[in-house]
């Protein structure tokens, strides 16, 4: 889980980063949002670094298995 979300906070970072206002919270929603929101820089970077707490939080767990186990 650790893991997605650091993938996901990174995907999210790089297109506020190349498209300024773009849709994110809603794009990975296909069956409900056929033409999803757009969302503005600064709400995609505050997901990002939800996303990356929580992240950090996951990923110090004790019981996470391995990559690759």
């Amino acid at each position: 889980m650790g893991i997605a979300q650091v993938l996901l906070a990174y995907n999210g970072a790089f297109l506020a980063d190349m498209f300024g206002d773009t849709p994110f919270s809603e794009a990975g929603n296909y069956e409900d949002y056929r033409t999803p929101g757009i969302d503005s820089q600064e709400e995609i970077y505050n997901e990002v670094f939800t996303l990356l707490n929580n992240a950090i939080n996951n990923l110090q767990k004790e019981d996470v298995i391995g990559m690759g186990s």
